[in-house]
């Protein structure tokens, strides 16, 4: 039995798929994201330096139309598990007809249910900081909150003050709490949510932007919360 296992993600979250499959003797097919494809194709090389023979972890970097076009990852009989996540609505029509075991992440956002019994301080904290883990872009992080109307006021302000100070700039300094997102193209995507949930009536609690960091270019990748 083998199992092709094509993720749209980076390392470590990639491995985690993986470790299942080869945990149950069989080889994987990685499909990393293209803005992120050396810490997988890095993760091969570790996993080589290790003893895993060649062609038990194998990685297909590139455009996730064209890779997997190119590469027959869909399609090929000798697939026995798919696991897609950011490409899931885009190939489930096609899945839906191959005879074998389908995993997808569909998109949408982590919640958490906050309750009228919490620990304000501690909850605001602890969220603030799962929104802001690797600036955001986790895909099954709690960055999407429903309040209980009891707590909903002196839970916003605390959440609000935790975002208010805020430690943005370099990823790779310790006191950092934020740092850029991974393209140009992702910030033009995060500002134009801002703008458009303003345009819809949404009320920001902050004032977002693009964050200015003396230390940065005027081109970097930075965006404030809001």
């Amino acid at each position: 039995m083998r199992v092709h296992f094509p993720l749209e993600l980076s390392f470590p979250a990639a491995e985690l798929g993986n470790l299942t499959a080869l945990a149950a003797g069989n080889v994987a097919v990685v499909k990393p994201a293209e803005d992120t494809p050396l810490s997988t194709i890095y993760f091969c090389h570790l996993a080589r330096q290790a003893g895993v023979p060649d062609g038990v972890i194998n990685v297909i970097p590139g455009y996730g139309d064209r890779a997997v076009q190119r590469w027959l990852l869909i399609g090929h009989s000798a697939h026995v598990v798919y696991g897609f996540t950011r490409s899931g609505p885009k190939h489930s029509r096609r899945l839906w007809i191959e005879p074998v075991p389908v995993k997808l992440e569909l998109g949408g956002k982590g919640a958490a249910v906050l309750f009228d019994d919490i620990d304000l301080d501690q909850t605001a904290s602890a969220l603030v900081s799962a929104l802001t883990l690797n600036t955001g872009q986790v895909c099954c992080t709690a960055t999407r909150w429903l309040v209980h109307e009891s707590i909903w006021d002196p839970f916003v302000e605390r959440a609000k003050t935790r975002l208010e100070h805020l430690n943005i700039g370099y990823s790779l300094l310790p006191e950092t709490e934020m740092g850029p997102v991974v393209s140009p193209k992702q910030k033009d995507r995060i500002l134009g949510y801002l703008r458009r949930g303003v345009a819809e009536g949404a009320s920001a609690l902050l004032p977002g932007g693009e964050a200015e960091i003396p230390e940065f270019k005027e081109d970097s990748m930075l965006s404030l919360p809001c």
